[in-house]
C-alpha cells in the first residue's frame, strides 16, 4: 500500500465502514426476521446472500474508492473494469457456492428403485413459453439493475463531499430500493388481476366439455394431475391432486413424483352444459396449508359453436391478491393461452409444447432418475415450527 496518503487511508476507512455497516445491518435484520418467524438462524444459502451483499456494498463504496483513483491519476476505465471484474468473480463464486450447497445436501438423497440409468440430473427441454418468460425476466432484471446502480452513482456524485449527510442519503436510497425488492417478493397485487384469451377448437362444445369438465376420476386429461376427488361438501366441489414435478432448490434433485404434491380445491359456481362453466380455485401446498401465492382465482369458460363447425372457447381468469412477483409473471407470460393450447391439443388429439407438456417431461425424468431428493423439511426451505 505504498504511496497512499492520509486522505487515501481516510477514504479506504470510509469504504470499509460503509461495506461492513451494510453487510452487518442486513445480516442482523435477517437474523431478527428468522428469530421472529422461528426459523433456523443459520441456513445453507447464507453464503450466497453474503456474497450478494458484499457486491452491493462494493458498489456503494465506488465513490471513496474513485477519489483515491483520481488522486493518483489512474485512468477511469481501470476502476470501471475492476468493478466489472469483481462483480463477475463474485457472481461466479455465488454460483459455485450454490453447487457446493447442493452437493452437500445430496448426502440425504433417496435411491429410486425404478431408475433406468439416466443421469442424476435429467435435463428437460423448456417449452417456448418458459423461454419467452426467462428472456423477458432477464431483460427487465438487467434494466432495473442498471437503473438502480445508475441512481446510486448519481446520488453519490451529486452529494460528493457532503460527508455524513451524503452517506445517509445513499444508505436511505439503498434501503428504499431494498424495500421495493421486499415488496416485489412479499407484497400483494392490490386489485384482482384479470386475464383473457380465446381459441378455436375443431370439436363441438359437448366434446370440449367432456374433456375439460371436473369429475371424480384418476385419469384426468392433464397428465400432471394425479386424480380428481369429488368432496363431500354442499354444491359441486372438487380437489385436484397433482403429481410432484418439483426439483429441490437445496440439493437440485427431483422430488419423488408419487410423494404428496400440491393440490387445488375447485368450487363450481355456475355450470351450464355445454356452454359455460364458472369456477373458483384455491391452491394448497404439499403440507396441506393454503398456498400464499394468491388468495384464489375465478375462471369463466364459455363454449360457442362456430357456423362452419368447431367451437370458440373463451377463458376469462381473475386472480385475487397474488404476490407481486406472480402478478408480473402472469403479465409477462401467457398462462391463459397455454391452458387453452393444452386443452386444444388434447381435444383434437395433437401434440403440444406447452408448460404442461414440459411438466410432464419433468415427471418422466423424476420417475426414472436413480435418486430423489431426501432433504428434511427444514433444509428444503419449509419453516420450522415450535
Amino acid at each position: 500500500m505504498d504511496g497512499l496518503g492520509a486522505q487515501d487511508w481516510h477514504d479506504l476507512r470510509e469504504a470499509g465502514l460503509l461495506a461492513f455497516g451494510l453487510v452487518a445491518t442486513m445480516m442482523v435484520v435477517r437474523w431478527a426476521v428468522r428469530r421472529w418467524r422461528r426459523e433456523p438462524v443459520f441456513q445453507h444459502r447464507d453464503r450466497f446472500d453474503l456474497l450478494f451483499w458484499i457486491m452491493i456494498s462494493g458498489i456503494l463504496a465506488y465513490e471513496p474508492v474513485g477519489r483515491i483513483i483520481d488522486r493518483h491519476d489512474v485512468p477511469g476505465w481501470v476502476l470501471i473494469g475492476g468493478y466489472g471484474a469483481a462483480i463477475l468473480l463474485i457472481s461466479q463464486g455465488a454460483m459455485r457456492s450454490i453447487g457446493k450447497i447442493q452437493a452437500a445436501n445430496r448426502q440425504n438423497a433417496v435411491d429410486n428403485p425404478d431408475g433406468d440409468g439416466r443421469e442424476l440430473e435429467c435435463k428437460v427441454d423448456l417449452a417456448p413459453e418458459d423461454r419467452k418468460i426467462q428472456f423477458r425476466v432477464i431483460a427487465i432484471s438487467l434494466v432495473m439493475l442498471a437503473i438502480s446502480i445508475g441512481a446510486v452513482f448519481l446520488v453519490i456524485n451529486t452529494l460528493d463531499g457532503s460527508g455524513t449527510a451524503g452517506l445517509l442519503a445513499v444508505l436511505g436510497l439503498c434501503l428504499a430500493m431494498l424495500g421495493g425488492l421486499v415488496w416485489l417478493i412479499k407484497g400483494r397485487w392490490p386489485v384482482p388481476l384479470s386475464l383473457r384469451d380465446g381459441i378455436d377448437i375443431a370439436a363441438t362444445p359437448e366434446q370440449v366439455w367432456d374433456v375439460f369438465h371436473y369429475r371424480d376420476t384418476e385419469s384426468y386429461y392433464r397428465s400432471i394431475v394425479r386424480r380428481v376427488e369429488r368432496l363431500d361438501q354442499p354444491g359441486e366441489v372438487y380437489r385436484l391432486h397433482y403429481f410432484n414435478d418439483e426439483r429441490c432448490v437445496d440439493c437440485g434433485l427431483h422430488k419423488n413424483p408419487e410423494a404428496q404434491g400440491r393440490a387445488c380445491t375447485v368450487e363450481v359456481l355456475k355450470s351450464h352444459r355445454p356452454s359455460r362453466m364458472v369456477t373458483r380455485s384455491i391452491p394448497y401446498l404439499q403440507s396441506g396449508e393454503r398456498d400464499p401465492m394468491m388468495d384464489s382465482e375465478t375462471s369463466d369458460m364459455t363454449y360457442v359453436a362456430l357456423p362452419g363447425g368447431g367451437c370458440r372457447v373463451t377463458y376469462v381468469n381473475s386472480v385475487v391478491r397474488p404476490h407481486v412477483w406472480l402478478a408480473l409473471l402472469l403479465k409477462l407470460g401467457d398462462p391463459i393461452g397455454e391452458h387453452l393450447r393444452d386443452l386444444k391439443a388434447h381435444v383434437e388429439g395433437g401434440e403440444g409444447d406447452t408448460i404442461y407438456d414440459r411438466a410432464a417431461r419433468e415427471l418422466d425424468c423424476a420417475r426414472n432418475v436413480p435418486q430423489h431428493c431426501g432433504c428434511p423439511p427444514v433444509a428444503a426451505g419449509i419453516a420450522a415450527t415450535a
